[in-house]
């Protein structure tokens, strides 16, 4: 294996366990989508100091990119569990949706 590929896998090895690391499901859902939130501060400061007047619409997609990537990942690991758990209760007290 070379040296830069076993570099990424490393990073990749460590970037996961640090996500598995967080105690609570959401703290694991803003650290799986912390790349995105580390790529838009980068991309935020070099659109303030080359274009300032881009700046809101910047940060405005990477909120909007960051929301994505947290709701995903929530759909695809505890919105099953959600639906089930909502229409549980439902049943229970008898409610329309």
């Amino acid at each position: 294996m070379k040296v830069g590929g076993l570099f990424w896998f490393a990073a990749l090895t460590a970037f996961l366990g640090w996500v598995m690391l967080a105690t609570q499901p959401n703290e694991r859902l803003a650290r799986a989508c912390a790349p995105v939130e580390w790529a838009g501060n980068v991309t935020l400061s070099a659109t303030a100091i080359l274009d300032p007047s881009g700046e809101a619409a910047t940060k405005h997609f990477f909120d909007q990119t960051d929301y994505a990537c947290q709701y995903t990942l929530w759909r695809l690991f505890y919105g099953q569990a959600w639906e089930r758990e909502h229409e549980k209760k439902r049943q229970e007290t008898g409610g329309g949706p």
